[in-house]
């Protein structure tokens, strides 16, 4: 069978993500210009395993993700806190349309229930990490501990690609208990090492 999601609001839309949950919802992450059109957002759509949006969940079904006015935010992967609260993970930027020499940062968020904000993560719901001038987080894995795991990829000042695993406490900030107080572990696996997703 198929899925149409019969509204989205927003143009340019870019999914990345897909999560199947235990009660038959699905969790539909994508990029998306907002209107107007004065940033790029992250957005997490909710189907009800009847195969419509739910209501209940953000607004009309869909929560947005945001880094501020004239910002850019790509959404990459979504994983689920065994409290139902969900993690979205990706890169973010201070500028619009950034290009390669403009600096992006992890951008880690985490909804709660109703698909809204949590603030007791990060800023507002909110945490920005970078390691180098150029970080994108692409997975995210729920670890016993209930840290967030988070796998992506940094460039160095000499622009080269290394792979990168943080640790986040469930409060949104990097677990300086691992990893010998840096609380993240670089992988430099070669020349350009991108790293894709986290088992």
């Amino acid at each position: 069978g198929w899925l149409h999601i019969p509204y989205l609001p927003f143009s340019y839309n870019d999914p990345m993500s897909l999560l199947l949950r235990s009660d038959g919802s699905l969790l539909v992450g994508y990029t998306a210009a907002t209107e107007p059109a004065d940033r790029w957002a992250m957005f997490v759509a909710k189907v009800s395993s009847a195969g419509i949006l739910d209501s209940t969940f953000g607004k009309q079904g869909i929560a947005q993700v945001d880094y501020g006015f004239d910002t850019w935010s790509h959404i990459q992967n979504i994983c689920v806190q065994s409290d139902q609260k969900i993690i979205v993970v990706g890169q973010s930027s201070d500028v619009y349309n950034p290009q390669e020499k403009d600096p992006t940062q992890f951008a880690i968020s985490r909804l709660n229930t109703s698909g809204q904000l949590d603030s007791q993560f990060g800023k507002d719901g909110k945490a920005s990490l970078s390691f180098g001038p150029r970080n994108d987080a692409v997975s995210c894995l729920i670890m016993p501990s209930g840290d967030i795991l988070v796998g992506g990829n940094s460039m160095s000042s000499k622009k080269v690609y290394s792979f990168l695993m943080a640790f986040v406490t469930p409060q949104g900030i990097l677990d300086t208990q691992m990893e010998l107080g840096a609380g993240y572990r670089e992988f430099a696996l070669g020349n350009g090492s991108l790293g894709q997703r986290l088992l």
